[in-house]
């Protein structure tokens, strides 16, 4: 799925409960998604991969593998909702949300029937769990005490591993009996920006073998026409600027690389496109809706997709190599050898018909380079050189291989290879120097012990390719020396606050020696990090699936229950917040629609003086599931007496220490704490 997916879905917590009047329930938002591994799923998986959302009147549903309706609990196939198109039968996950409205001043017992794992949170709590794998089965809460006419946040989560699937959700109470909870109870609460287009043909991502294509999507629940946006620019498309704008239009679908359509001379091979579909109703308030921005790309005309990838580490010696036939692409000349530059200028290989080459087998702990050129007819297409080493030598480089957004003061770190006995660091800005860089070149920045696997590169300049190379030797070994693979990262065109990737599970590097939470402290509820995370299966103090971007993310729990919640962390750099004339500090984080609605805000602090504190705007902010961006101008700051030049202390947290109350908890990720530049003025 695209990262530009910004739903900002909000439900209304209902603490000291307030009463609703007016028109009946149109059900909840359910919203359709596909995952895959074995079941039952972790639920960071089984809702990652968005496929549909809509407005479904109520949770019952029974589909067998066909997807033909059945009913053997003998209820009425009236209430039959059918399954949204292009979900697939297994391996699919539900989740529905919004809001139930009690009808009568007493005690509900809630029911439900799966196949598969079902639960169910009301008002926050967890009230019905069977995340299993299983056949149909029925599960009940214990009486729950609503009062007539108010409205509690509800959320109903279902998954199918294979076979049947199957889910309903009940109530009874002593003046309702037994009944699917029905459609004129229940609210979809929704903000303006959940009516976007959805389901993009191609999907986004796809890489296209003809230089056309006809765009599709599914409108919007409340569009009457599209804005069309396409181009080969990113930030353009995203920012609907240039030539972008296609014009609006009642069909959801948009030719392109056609005659009489735009670029009607074909699409580019190799390029990647970008579109977007605004979705517009003139007769509310709320349109444009704006849309997700999709992408794919055209079939370049060289070899692509390599196997191993390039840069590729620990490969078996015996591995075969692969790669994607370029576009027309026919015959496939293969070049393979140890020296990059013989590599790179060789010709005269014999053709092969095949995409696929076996080299024999190769030496441990040592880099190949490789390359394929591909015949098209009368064309021949020169390929990329790329390069993987073979299992034994130095590897896992920090940062890793290609990243970007780089933070200015990046420690390098490796991890050695199996005979490594010392090792030479070469490092700079030009791809080949540091290649072919020896210990006499301005690249080589010295040798090292075994055990100090870390390079200090200084202060780098912003937006700049770096490039680092480790050879590691030992006299003892035969093999020795073995020269390293030339990794390539790009550094940020902001300022990185912070980007959670130099934590781990060793003393001092744990994320909370850092991010100081409220332990010890008892009107603080904050705790940053997994608390006890199991090492030998895998868990650190550190959240490395659910990530904005890298490899680490922060859990942060919070506890608002006449409390508090807030961590901090003391700067080292940057702690200048007026260099280079940055104006916006930024912060990215995911919640959860099971949290408890509570305030969150950012406090930033001099070493003396009253912190200067910002909440976000949105009081529903904690029930945000994507991944989001909150950006606050540093004037806000500066305007409460903070001193930007020196900026001690940046704090996270949540309610106020000021006007403890009764409130509830929840699970928070952050990630990617930046400071940026000033938005360029629009063009005249």
């Amino acid at each position: 799925m695209c990262k530009k997916l910004m739903y900002l879905f909000a439900f209304v917590l209902v603490l000291s409960l307030v009463g609703h009047a007016g028109a009946q329930g149109t059900g909840l938002r359910g919203e359709y998604f596909r995952w895959s591994g074995s079941a039952p799923p972790a639920r960071e998986e089984a809702f990652r991969d968005l496929v549909f959302s809509r407005i479904d009147p109520q949770i019952y549903c029974y589909w067998n593998p066909g997807f033909t309706a059945s009913h053997p609990d003998g209820l009425t196939p009236d209430l039959e909702i059918h399954p949204p198109p292009g979900l697939g039968s297994d391996n699919f996950a539900i989740r529905w949300t919004g809001e139930i409205e009690a009808q009568h001043t007493e005690a509900y017992t809630f029911i439900t029937g799966s196949d598969d794992g079902i639960r169910v949170w009301l008002n926050g709590e967890l009230i019905i769990e069977n995340w299993t794998t299983h056949n149909r089965a029925e599960d009940s809460s214990d009486p729950i005490e609503l009062v007539a006419g108010q409205r509690y946040p509800i959320v109903c989560e279902g998954f199918e591993g294979g076979g049947e699937a199957e889910w309903q959700l009940y109530w009874q109470s002593a003046s309702t009996p037994r009944e699917v909870v029905p459609q004129e109870v229940l609210y979809p609460v929704i903000k303006a920006q959940d009516f976007p287009a959805s389901d993009p043909i191609p999907a986004d991502g796809a890489v296209l073998s003809q230089t056309w294509v006809s765009l599709e999507w599914t409108a919007g629940p409340k569009a009457v026409s599209h804005d069309v946006y396409f181009g080969d620019n990113l930030d353009e498309v995203e920012a609907g600027a240039g030539e972008t704008f296609r014009g609006n239009q009642s069909s959801t679908n948009y030719v392109v690389g056609f005659p009489g359509f735009p670029f009607p001379d074909g699409l580019v091979s190799g390029t990647t496109y970008y579109w977007r579909i605004d979705e517009v109703n003139d007769a509310d308030p709320n349109s444009p809706w704006t849309g997700h921005v999709w992408s794919f790309t055209v079939t370049p005309k060289i070899a692509w997709n390599p196997e191993p990838s390039d840069g590729a580490e620990a490969v078996d010696p015996n591995q075969n190599l692969g790669w994607e036939p370029g576009f027309g692409g026919k015959l496939h000349y293969v070049y393979f050898g140890d020296d990059y530059d013989t590599v790179g200028n060789a010709a005269g290989a014999p053709p092969t018909g095949l995409n696929a080459y076996n080299p024999g087998t190769l030496e441990s702990a040592k880099i190949y380079y490789w390359r394929v050129d591909e015949f098209e007819g009368p064309a021949t297409h020169k390929g990329e050189v790329w390069s993987f080493t073979t299992e034994g030598g130095v590897g896992s480089p920090t940062p890793p291989y290609g990243a970007v957004d780089v933070k200015h003061t990046q420690i390098l770190k490796w991890v050695p290879g199996d005979n490594a006995g010392s090792h030479q660091v070469y490092f700079g800005t030009d791809k080949d120097a540091v290649r072919n860089a020896d210990t006499s070149s301005p690249e080589y920045k010295g040798t090292g012990d075994l055990g100090a696997e870390k390079f200090d590169p200084g202060l780098l300049e912003w937006d700049t390719a770096y490039f680092w190379r480790i050879d590691e030797a030992n006299n003892l070994h035969p093999a020795s020396p073995w020269k390293g693979n030339v990794w390539p990262f790009t550094t940020a065109n902001f300022f990185v606050v912070e980007d959670f990737e130099d934590y781990n599970d060793y003393t001092p590097d744990e994320i909370w020696n850092s991010w100081i939470d409220g332990f010890g402290v008892e009107t603080n509820g904050s705790t940053a990090g997994y608390p006890d995370p199991d090492f030998t299966a895998g868990e650190h103090y550190v959240e490395t699936n659910i990530v904005h971007s890298g490899a680490q993310s922060m859990p942060y729990f919070y506890d608002v229950d006449q409390k508090y919640a807030e961590a901090t962390k003391t700067l080292d750099y940057p702690r200048n917040w007026t260099e280079r004339d940055v104006d916006t500090l930024g912060i990215w984080f995911k919640g959860d629609w099971i949290n408890v609605a509570t305030r969150m805000y950012v406090a930033v602090a001099n070493s003396t003086g009253t912190p200067a504190v910002v909440y976000h705007d949105d009081p529903e902010v904690t029930r945000m599931d994507v991944w989001t961006e909150w950006r606050i101008p540093l004037q806000a700051f500066a305007d409460q007496g903070v001193d930007l030049t020196d900026v001690n202390t940046i704090a996270i947290g949540f309610g106020d220490k000021n006007n403890l109350q009764a409130s509830g908890s929840g699970t928070m990720f952050f990630d990617d704490i930046r400071l940026y530049l000033p938005e360029p003025a629009p063009q005249q």
